[in-house]
């Protein structure tokens, strides 16, 4: 079984994370699953941003758009500043 990571929720991820909580009434299941995979293996499907230093990594959640209670799309852009943290910089929940 893979190391978790800690997971590091910069504010302003937070803030977007209670107003998608207030929104979409099944959103803290999906973003528990996601945190609990970026923790294992936070480059699992994930997309280097260019240039960016220290290095950023872009991933996005399936479609869920087809649920009611749950956002069309989540992407989270994310740092690995060393082999025991997941410093997550940015989410978006539409």
């Amino acid at each position: 079984m893979a190391k978790a990571r800690t997971i590091i929720e910069e504010p302003e991820v937070e803030k977007e994370l209670a107003a998608a909580s207030k929104k979409f009434p099944r959103f803290e299941q999906v973003w528990n699953g996601w945190t609990w995979r970026l923790a294992r293996g936070p480059l699992d499907g994930a997309v280097a941003v260019s240039e960016t230093n220290p290095p950023a990594y872009l991933v996005k959640a399936p479609d869920f758009g087809h649920y009611e209670d749950l956002p069309a799309a989540v992407v989270i852009l994310f740092e690995l500043p060393d082999d025991d943290h997941v410093v997550l910089i940015a989410v978006s929940v539409s």
